[in-house]
């Protein structure tokens, strides 16, 4: 019968079965300190995992789970050693030079990383998503734009991976407000697979920037809703893309699609008070305002601005100050509803009323 002993090899196996046996236990012993060391830290194995090394130093994979551990410990001076060792063993693998790569980051060595980053990690077989990672932690250490342009160029003809690169690119000629270069950067992105979803805001964004009403940013738009409906700014964009077209049923129609999908988003909803507010709805205006718009974390700025143009469309004088009042929430913000009910009193001749608001409205705080 075999006899398996995990502190070493396994013994009394004929030698024709040997070497696929000890294979097995390499395998199954890997799995096993790889769960623990998850489970439990770097601390409980050293002693174990410095056996296994001993007993199989040509396995690259308990080299790395040894980095990993000693990672886990935060012990730098070990870790430095095992990587160096680790390197000098297995100079090609890709996994122990991300790792090295990590490593010299952490210690501020942006250029010795840049190099091996070029060296052994953007062409691996390290996954897309481990690769575009390591690309964004070398841009982030990169000089100025130029730095960065050419040597994101240079990583270009890699295949597939050339999309982050492409993308990469395509931001910094949005830094420079390149958007025509930009647009091109995300088309051969998109050309070479699948990108991420910010990605593709910021091509749609940059597009209604430069052709809002051409029919492809409406294509765009369908994928882009498509692959993902859960994001808002989708939504609000292609109400920009009907508002830019004219197209006012297309809109009312978005727009409502939008907010069944996301009732609570104040974004959506000051987009539905301006449309109300334009076809004259001036009820369904004021109701949106006093129970979304008002109280919601919108900014200052911006629902002061739907407040004024409330009030302004707001020809008839009766009702008007009982909207108003509707808005109070006992808060500092009541000064700018107080301002509003001042105006308005000063406009019916009810000189005293519109004094007492004025003061209330300064009881609260600076007024515009």
């Amino acid at each position: 019968m075999v006899q398996q002993d995990r502190s070493g090899p396994v013994e009394n196996v004929p030698p024709s079965d040997a070497a696929g046996v000890t294979k097995r236990c390499q395998d199954e012993d890997l799995a096993r300190l790889s769960a623990a060391l998850a489970a439990e830290g770097g601390e409980a194995l050293d002693g174990e995992i410095v056996a296994r090394l001993e007993t199989w130093p040509d396995d690259a994979r308990l080299h790395i789970l040894r980095i990993r551990q000693l990672e886990a410990k935060g012990d730098g001076p070990a870790l430095d050693a095992q990587i160096s060792e680790a390197r000098r063993r297995f100079p090609g693998n890709a996994r122990i030079a991300h790792h090295a790569f990590r490593r010299l980051l952490a210690a501020g060595q942006g250029l010795e990383a840049r190099a091996l980053f070029e060296e052994r990690i953007w062409r691996s077989g390290l996954s897309e998503g481990t690769r575009a990672e390591a690309l964004e932690a070398v841009c982030a250490v990169l000089g100025g734009g130029e730095e960065r342009a050419a040597f994101l160029s240079g990583l270009l003809g890699s295949g597939a991976g050339d999309r982050f690169a492409l993308l990469k690119l395509a931001e910094l000629d949005l830094e420079a407000e390149r958007t025509e270069a930009a647009l091109t950067h995300f088309g051969a992105a998109r050309a070479l697979g699948e990108v991420p979803r910010t990605a593709r805001l910021q091509e749609i964004e940059a597009l209604l920037k430069v052709a809002p009403a051409d029919d492809a940013v409406g294509a765009l738009l369908e994928e882009a809703l498509a692959r993902h409906p859960d994001l808002p700014r989708f939504h609000t964009l292609k109400c920009d893309f009907h508002e830019q077209r004219g197209e006012t049923d297309a809109l009312a129609r978005t727009l409502a699609a939008a907010r069944a999908r996301f009732p609570h988003h104040p974004w959506l909803a000051l987009r539905q008070f301006n449309l109300d507010l334009s076809a004259g709805r001036l009820t369904a205006a004021g109701h949106l305002l006093r129970s979304e718009i008002w109280s919601s974390n919108l900014p200052e700025a911006t629902r002061r601005r739907a407040l004024g143009a409330f009030t302004r469309a707001w020809t008839d004088p009766l009702g008007l100050d009982e909207v108003l009042a509707g808005l109070l929430t006992g808060g500092p913000d009541d000064r700018f509803i107080l301002t509003k009910r001042a105006g308005h009193a000063m406009k019916q001749r009810a000189f005293p009323e519109a004094l007492a608001f004025l003061d209330q409205a300064l009881a609260l705080g600076p007024l515009p």
